[in-house]
């Protein structure tokens, strides 16, 4: 299968409203959830295909018992020994800053899409994702002399670590 990878990227600034920036990626693909291998810390779940990063978490200890998310429903995921297979039920989504304070590699909340449509007319539905912060810093470096805005890191609440794009001039 090939690699997630970026193909562009922007920011949604949200002028006049309270949410933070946001980054929105065009990437080349979705990865199937067979093609992901999660690692377990701590009650989360966290998986990567090159750009593209999956997470839950899941407080309870038997996996099977439903944790309260996703209205009870059960996901099968691949574990990264690529040879146990769990039904996750009821998980929370989460938030990347937790993934990054647990230690996972560092990603970043974003609107994803794989349609340019979408990505570049604004028609159509962005999902809720994340993606890996070294596509991102790849990515940006090839495209650097274009861009008005960089990647600043945050820790915030809970000691966690965020990453959120700013207008170079700031």
């Amino acid at each position: 299968m090939n690699e997630v990878e970026i193909l562009d990227m922007k920011i949604n600034w949200n002028a006049g409203w309270g949410n933070r920036p946001e980054f929105k990626v065009l990437l080349n693909r979705i990865p199937d959830n067979k093609e992901l291998f999660y690692r377990y810390e701590n009650g989360l779940y966290y998986a990567k295909k090159g750009a593209y990063v999956s997470f839950f978490a899941h407080n309870k200890k038997n996996p099977e018992e439903n944790a309260g998310g996703y209205y009870g429903r059960t996901f099968e995921l691949h574990m990264a020994n690529r040879k146990t297979i769990i039904k996750l039920k009821g998980p929370w989504s989460s938030r990347a800053g937790c993934m990054n304070r647990q230690g996972f590699p560092a990603c970043a909340d974003a609107a994803i899409t794989t349609s340019p449509r979408t990505f570049y007319d604004d028609k159509g539905c962005f999902i809720a994702g994340a993606v890996l912060m070294d596509a991102v810093d790849e990515w940006r470096l090839e495209h650097d002399d274009n861009l008005d805005w960089l990647v600043i890191q945050k820790v915030g609440r809970n000691n966690e670590t965020t990453y959120e794009p700013r207008l170079k001039d700031n």
